[in-house]
């Protein structure tokens, strides 16, 4: 019976298949056309707001470490901001600076022998990456600014409303001493953790790069002014106002 049935299946997959014809180049065009006119064709929602990272040390390499602050938030769209200070970092600035900035997190590079290894304020969306406290046992420059890097990827994470992950292929994973920080070498992080960040952010107004149609963006209310004549329709006829709108009538009674 079971044979029976598996013959059947082929042979209406093979019938069906037979009837599909393939598309000429002029019908390719003309469904490419329609949906044109339809959705306005697809575009790219450039990210709002940003993720900062400021530099107040100049032990560990800024060009790498920057390097790596942008590609923590790259997988995200985030738009990430690595910026050096010239300025003495205050620990008053965990609490100020990503307000200051009008960043939706901030982390901060430090090098100060009173500080630990790293510390995380997920109230105000801040961390600090101590380079002092990574180089107690003196390591050379190349290893001082890989563990750097990857503290960085670390602590922004969790200030930007991400959380440690017991997995073994997560950057986040536990790491107390200076010895399981050097032998922790993740490979990114699991779903839950990200979207801890993307629900993070989106509370600070940070938001990823997008791609939707014109349609789309102009019914979400983002999207950017139409640059040809199938757009302007689109944008007139999602904007326009109802021809018969819902009257709302004052009730004094009611008002008080």
């Amino acid at each position: 019976m079971k044979i029976l049935l598996i013959a059947i299946c082929l042979v209406a997959f093979m019938v069906n298949a037979a009837e599909k014809k393939p598309l000429t180049d002029a019908e390719r065009q003309a469904r490419r056309a329609e949906m044109m006119r339809r959705t306005g064709g697809p575009i790219k929602v450039p990210p709002t707001g940003f993720v900062a990272m400021v530099d107040y040390q100049s032990r560990a390499d800024f060009e790498r470490t920057s390097k790596k602050f942008i590609e923590t938030f790259a997988g995200f769209g985030f738009a990430a901001k690595p910026q050096k200070s010239d300025k003495p970092f205050s620990i008053r600035d965990l609490s100020t600076k990503a307000k200051e900035l009008g960043a939706g997190s901030v982390v901060f590079i430090v090098d100060d022998p009173t500080l630990p290894m790293s510390l995380v304020s997920i109230e105000t969306r801040a961390g600090l990456v101590n380079v002092a406290a990574l180089a107690a046992d003196n390591p050379n420059p190349a290893l001082l600014t890989r563990r750097t890097c990857k503290m960085i990827g670390r602590v922004s994470m969790l200030a930007s409303g991400g959380a440690e992950s017991s997995s073994p292929t997560s950057d986040l994973q536990p790491v107390t001493n200076l010895k399981e920080l050097d032998i922790n070498e993740g490979q990114g992080d699991e779903v839950y953790v990200m979207m801890g960040v993307i629900s993070g952010m989106a509370k600070a107004g940070v938001t990823a790069e997008r791609r939707m149609t014109y349609l789309q963006a102009c019914k979400a209310g983002i999207a950017p002014e139409p640059t040809n004549a199938v757009q302007k329709a689109i944008w007139d006829e999602v904007r326009k106002l109802p021809e018969k709108p819902i009257k709302i009538e004052f009730d004094p009674k009611k008002g008080k």
